[in-house]
């Protein structure tokens, strides 16, 4: 463990109201229920899923040091505690063979400025991101951070591990054929193109050239982890040619077309993109909670909420199983209410001509149709789910994971413990 000790003493690691102690994928660690900090918290559910399939990646990535061992990081302002082996404990899905960052390799976000200052391991976000090194990156500060300008062009082996902080990050992040990163207790928005509502300023966009399989991806080995999507660009999150990524009790909102998982950089088919998304909050978006195209798509335990005209699409013969998500539905607006113009969708340029759809799942949104799967779903106020051709959704997920039984308490402890854990270590 290396510790921020600005405060004299080791604090404990805190665990959070009603969310698991240990690994959330049971059999990548100690069990069901044990992990690393104290305390007592709750399994990730009932039954477990096993398979050889495909996507697995080993995710260590490629980096050179020109420095030596930085050892312990410098003293911070409020002692929090950075444990890398609490957070990687927590992988799992598609992108858990992401490993980030060297724990060994600390770099210490100190100011809020978005360009690039600093020296050594300490100074701006900007610059550790742009930065060859492998770093492990951590904040000794709050509040917002707008880069300036706008676009990072970020290289992989990275670890942006917000935390314990409450740190907003304000611009473009963009991965252009990088590998391994990790993306933990941050917010995520790019605010400067709300207004236009036109299709620039993907909050995060992660590019490459793709394949029908998961080895031919330039761009591979990705986690978001407890992250805050909101008031994006275009995009909250793109894929344009990346495997092997999983997206975990992140929470979306305040946006109209959150993620587009679709064609890689250079216009191909991205047939061996492999995403999980587990245990996210995906909160009245207008549509695209993600809309996904030609990969697997394993998408369980979710809570997709209240969408204007519907909540995730299928498309382009994509296999999606989906596994003891909560889909609710908002109340429908009258005929009389849309005639009148007041239905309106409350996200960022969203889409009031049409009243809103009870439709959660689509497969016929403009291509040619998706193949999906429902196990154990469960569809509240009126949700339905297209369901096409489940034959067709013959995956298995190459890796150990927990379906809990979806229930009102289970989206309500997605509800609350989504999104960054900022109350960590204070």
């Amino acid at each position: 463990m290396v510790v921020a000790a600005g405060c004299g003493r080791e604090p404990a690691r805190p665990v959070l109201p009603n969310e698991p102690v240990g690994p959330e994928f049971p059999g990548e660690g100690e069990g069901e229920g044990e992990g690393e900090g104290e305390g007592e918290g709750e399994g990730e559910g009932e039954g477990e899923g096993e398979g050889e399939g495909e996507g697995e990646g080993e995710g260590e990535g490629e980096g050179e040091s020109s420095e030596g061992d930085l050892g312990t990081v410098p003293p911070t302002s409020c002692g929090r505690v950075i444990d890398p082996a609490a957070l990687l404990a927590e992988r799992g899905g598609y992108g858990r063979g992401a490993s980030g960052g060297d724990p060994a390799r600390v770099y210490v976000v100190d100011t809020v400025s978005g360009g690039s200052t600093g020296s050594g391991n300490r100074g701006s976000l900007r610059r550790a991101l742009e930065s060859s090194e492998r770093w492990w990156i951590v904040f000794d500060v709050d509040g917002e951070i707008r880069l300036d300008p706008e676009r990072v062009e970020v290289l992989g082996n990275k670890t942006i591990d917000g935390r314990g902080a409450d740190v907003a990050i304000d611009g473009s992040l963009r991965f252009t054929d990088q590998r391994n990163v990790i993306v933990t207790d941050v917010q995520l928005k790019n605010d400067r193109h709300i207004e236009a509502c036109g299709q620039n300023g993907d909050a995060v966009v992660i590019m490459g050239t793709g394949g029908s399989s998961p080895a031919d991806y330039s761009s591979q080995d990705f986690w978001f982890h407890h992250v805050d999507f909101h008031h994006g660009g275009d995009g909250l999150l793109d894929l344009r040619g990346a495997t092997n990524v999983t997206i975990s009790w992140s929470h979306f909102h305040d946006h109209s077309k959150g993620m587009l998982m679709w064609k890689d950089k250079d216009g191909g088919r991205s047939d061996g993109m492999r995403v999980t998304m587990h245990h996210n909050f995906v909160d009245r978006l207008t549509v695209r909670g993600p809309r996904f195209h030609y990969g697997l798509l394993h998408s369980f335990n979710n809570f997709v909420f209240e969408w204007y005209d519907h909540g995730v699409s299928c498309m382009d013969e994509a296999e999606c199983f989906f596994e003891g998500n909560v889909w609710q539905a908002r109340d429908r607006c009258s005929l009389l209410s849309v005639a009148l113009d007041q239905c309106i969708d409350p996200a960022p340029c969203g889409d009031s001509d049409g009243g809103t759809a009870s439709t959660a799942l689509v497969t016929d949104d403009g291509d040619s149709r998706g193949f999906t799967r429902s196990v154990g779903d469960s569809l509240q106020n009126g949700a339905v789910l297209d369901i096409h051709q489940p034959e067709r959704v013959t995956f298995v997920p190459g890796y150990p994971y927990a379906v809990e039984t979806a229930t009102t308490a289970l989206s309500e402890r997605i509800r609350a413990n989504a999104g960054p854990r900022t109350t960590m270590c204070r």
